[in-house]
């Protein structure tokens, strides 16, 4: 891995739960995040399908108990990083009233725009 962060949280859950209905409950909190993608239940993201993007993959699965959370999360930290919240660009858009999606379109030639490379 030459960039980007993989990340794996756990987390205790108030009552029993599979994955699936744990991914129901991301899925309605992350629907109108553009660069969010939750995957499949007991999916895990790879790095590599985010590089060069601004896009974040989500992966749910739970213990063999049910009462605990595993997320692993996926993002390339270098391009998310250029165009965070508090970073000078990002809040001259906001102050323009653009969002995200303008930030975007103005990444530096051969840094995609949302799809992953070809592997």
């Amino acid at each position: 891995m030459n960039r980007g962060i993989f990340a794996n949280l756990y987390a205790p859950l108030k009552k029993k739960m599979s994955a699936e209905a744990l991914r129901e409950v991301y899925l309605s909190y992350y629907m109108r995040e553009p660069f969010v993608t939750i995957l499949d239940a007991y999916e895990s993201p790879e790095v590599k399908a985010v590089t060069y993007t601004n896009l974040c993959h989500i992966g749910i699965s739970v213990s063999g108990s049910r009462q605990e959370a595993i997320v692993t999360a996926a993002l390339d930290n270098l391009v998310k990083g250029a165009f965070r919240p508090g970073h000078p660009e990002h809040e001259s858009h906001v102050r323009a009233g653009r969002n995200d999606r303008a930030l975007m379109s103005q990444l530096p030639q051969g840094v995609s725009r949302g799809r992953s490379p070809a592997p």
